[in-house]
């Protein structure tokens, strides 16, 4: 059974950040709640806004576009949809996420960005029904979320 105390992951994730698609690889286990895997590809591109002043040099302004598709064995798809709704409670193809970053690179080691990330149930639509009802309220909610962030990365 699925408790909601908080939990701890493990996660591991691989990159190819100079090929032109960008693939990522993400693996992510929960070791104290449910015990589920996640697993997720991702690939994108990254477009040069503002190149750097000299050659080798990072781009000052940046813009990557990404989609990734994640996927949930039995165990973690039941932890997030399993009580909510209808409930579901199979491996599946869980979230699709297509998201545009901007990337200013400040000084050297510092730099400032902001995404926009759409997020929905694509593949499934028994899962994405259940994504609807994740909030457990059993009112009906769109299955989608839409996320913006801001981060700052310090390189030392």
């Amino acid at each position: 059974k699925v408790v909601d105390d908080d939990t701890q992951f493990l996660s591991f994730s691989v990159g190819l950040p100079d090929l032109w698609f960008e693939p990522t690889f993400a693996y992510e286990r929960d070791i104290d709640r449910d015990e589920g895997t996640y697993l997720n590809l991702e690939i994108g591109h990254t477009f040069s806004v503002v190149e750097g002043k000299e050659e080798g040099d990072d781009d000052i302004l940046s813009f990557r576009v990404s989609l990734a598709q994640g996927w949930g064995d039995q165990r973690r798809v039941t932890a997030y949809l399993g009580e909510a709704g209808e409930g579901y409670d199979e491996a599946c193809l869980m979230d699709t996420c297509l998201k545009g970053e901007l990337t200013w690179n400040i000084t050297d080691g510092v730099s400032l960005g902001a995404y926009l990330a759409y997020y929905d149930y694509l593949f499934d639509s028994s899962a994405r029904d259940a994504a609807s009802h994740y909030e457990g309220t059993e009112a009906y909610s769109d299955s989608y979320n839409l996320v913006t962030g801001v981060s700052i990365a310090i390189a030392f």
